[in-house]
């Protein structure tokens, strides 16, 4: 199964909702294009920068987890727990972003 379509199932969401929230992102996206990505007859366009961040907000990953999960090589020199904690922040609104790495800050300050 097309790795998009298991993570929009996963999200109960139908292709109509996924791109209504792309809409709402300012993508002039369809349920016709989800359709073509599912299916593999087009890919998302990844090299909008803009556009991956948007379509991973979506689907609530973080924008290497979807990229990998797309099939790109994603080369980092993080390690795994650094990873994790990025995955861990991506997926939070901004104003929580903000507030977990001034946790993270706070912790290597008390060490």
């Amino acid at each position: 199964m097309n790795w998009l379509r298991q993570r929009r199932e996963q999200l109960h969401l139908n292709q109509e909702e996924v791109a209504a929230r792309l809409q709402l992102a300012g993508f002039d996206i369809g349920r016709g294009a989800i359709s073509h990505w599912e299916v593999g007859r087009t890919k998302p366009p990844f090299d909008d920068p803009i556009f991956t961040k948007a379509l991973a907000s979506v689907l609530k990953l973080s924008i290497n987890s979807m990229l990998k999960q797309a099939g790109y090589e994603i080369v980092t020199d993080l390690s795994d727990n650094a990873r994790q904690a990025a995955e861990i922040v991506d997926q939070l609104p901004a104003d929580r972003q903000r507030l977990a790495i001034g946790l993270l800050e706070q912790l290597l300050r008390d060490n």
